[in-house]
């Protein structure tokens, strides 16, 4: 009871602890000392203590997956009223989680701003996270290049080749080919998602969430995953991208270049653009999946 009024005990959120006179700010982010650690340090702990930490990490990302779940359907119906293109649209949320004394992870709240300090441990993590999380997203330039410029930024960068934007591959507006196609998903039809029968939007999200995990380093990709199914069955209302994705980890999940090859082969005999314009199609022909 003496100390029930003594905040800096009952509450572990840094922004009070960090004023408490006695705590240590950790200026060497690789070693373990001060009151706060990043996730790697943590880890090691463990390991120093013989503690097996995949466990403790696998019921995290159970806690992640089904809170976000919990507000599927809202985000999902302002997505889709609100965003215009699937090009400019992410969101980072930060997850505040506790582990009991039994290990267990509990959550405490989910930050829809997370507050990214500038002191050296913050740093050390933020940087590589926000690098890595621009890279997943993929980002173009999407004025107008001309031949020079294109040519510099190739020298510059070491990259192979130049493939301009164009925003017809992030278009949300469905042709009557892909209206049908859903429809039929509602109904339960199968084979929708074979090979044969994927539509220019169905190869589009999958060259998109192929591209993604490409660039993953120190992320880890949820869903879609082996033992996906049982999530989107807890959704309110079932997604038909979800149901794609989902479909192709398991059938590509463990064979993921595979998967990739099927996808170069239909953006050369160009499926992924046959609902374009005309006029834009000459600007992806060659579009190729990072490899």
């Amino acid at each position: 009871e003496e100390d029930i009024q003594d905040k800096f005990i009952h509450l572990t959120n840094y922004s009070i602890n960090k004023r408490n006179e006695d705590f240590e700010f950790n200026e060497t982010p690789e070693e373990l000392n001060g009151h706060k650690w990043s996730l790697n340090m943590l880890w090691k702990h463990f390991e120093k203590e013989g503690i097996n930490k995949f466990p403790i990490w696998e019921e995290i990302k159970d806690i992640v997956v089904k809170t976000i779940l919990c507000g599927h359907l809202p985000i999902k119906t302002v997505f889709e009223e609100d965003v215009k293109s699937d090009y400019n649209c992410y969101k980072l949320f930060g997850f505040d989680v506790l582990l009991d004394e039994s290990l267990k992870p509990w959550l405490l709240e989910v930050n829809n701003f997370p507050t990214l300090n500038h002191k050296s441990l913050d740093r050390h993590v933020n940087e590589v996270m926000i690098a890595e999380m621009f890279n997943i997203l993929g980002f173009h330039i999407t004025e107008p290049i001309n031949d020079k410029k294109k040519a510099a930024i190739i020298d510059n960068t070491g990259l192979d080749s130049f493939v301009d934007f164009d925003p017809q591959m992030y278009m949300r507006k469905k042709s009557n080919e892909q209206l049908e196609k859903e429809e039929d998903w509602a109904k339960g039809k199968p084979g929708l998602f074979d090979e044969d029968k994927l539509t220019p939007l169905d190869v589009r999200i999958l060259i998109r969430a192929e591209e993604e995990l490409e660039q993953t380093v120190n992320f880890t990709r949820l869903l879609p995953c082996a033992d996906g199914r049982k999530y989107l069955d807890c959704c309110q209302v079932p997604s038909y991208s979800d149901s794609l994705l989902q479909h192709w980890e398991e059938k590509h999940g463990y064979e993921s270049s595979q998967g990739r090859e099927v996808l170069g082969r239909l953006c050369r005999e160009g499926v992924h653009t046959k609902d374009f314009v005309e006029k834009k199609k000459k600007k992806v022909t060659n579009f190729v999946l990072k490899k």
